[in-house]
């Protein structure tokens, strides 16, 4: 037992590290949407990468930080995309869903397309940006050479009691909830969370056109 926690420190001390940043960037007050942002960054971004650097004296390319391979790149994003956007397809087929994730799209993004990519590609990607660097960056890789690819179902559960932490748990979740572990996939193929990123962001932008086309 001594010897498995010496081996596994890193990922031990890490896990404190990544739930300490998770709640703190829940209960840390802040007073609007710049101080939001703010917030986010600090704890999903600074945070770990001085950690990564500081603390573990790692580079942040071991982390995800990298943009090589683009061929495998290109193709795992394609594969996973599909398996993502036909999981959502079913989501919406099948439950009812939908009429809950459309509260959460504003009127401006539903009645004109100029303003739906002004809110996909400025707002949203702020948001996608900082979730899947420390997901599908810092929190995967922290457990990836421990646990291979249970580092996915890691990454899920951690996201998920995060959710529940926020009470945000709900179906209106359930892109981002689809879009960690496919993303974890696509990081883990590539070794890098870029690629899971630009996954991510075209699913968004696809799965809430559909959305609102069938409310249309």
């Amino acid at each position: 037992m001594k010897n498995l926690l010496i081996n596994r420190k890193d990922a031990l001390f890490s896990t404190f590290v990544i739930l300490i940043c998770l709640t703190l960037s829940y209960f840390f007050p802040t007073d609007g949407n710049f101080q939001n942002f703010s917030r986010g960054a600090f704890f999903f971004l600074i945070i770990p990468a001085l950690y990564v650097k500081v603390i573990l004296k790692k580079n942040l390319r071991d982390f995800g930080l990298n943009f090589t391979g683009w061929r495998q790149g290109l193709f795992w994003i394609t594969a996973t995309l599909a398996a993502a956007l036909l999981t959502g397809y079913g989501l919406v087929q099948f439950t009812d869903f939908e009429h809950d994730y459309i509260s959460l799209l504003p009127v401006y993004a539903m009645t004109s397309f100029r303003w739906f990519l002004v809110y996909e590609l400025i707002f949203f990607n702020i948001l996608l940006i900082l979730l899947e660097i420390f997901f599908n960056g810092f929190v995967l890789f922290s457990f990836l050479k421990d646990f291979g690819y249970w580092s996915i179902l890691i990454v899920t559960t951690i996201f998920l009691g995060f959710l529940a932490l926020t009470n945000s748990l709900d179906w209106r979740m359930a892109p981002a909830m689809i879009l960690i572990p496919f993303g974890a996939w696509t990081a883990i193929q590539t070794r890098s969370f870029v690629y899971a990123y630009l996954m991510g962001i075209l699913f968004i932008i696809i799965f809430d056109a559909y959305v609102i086309y069938i409310f249309k």
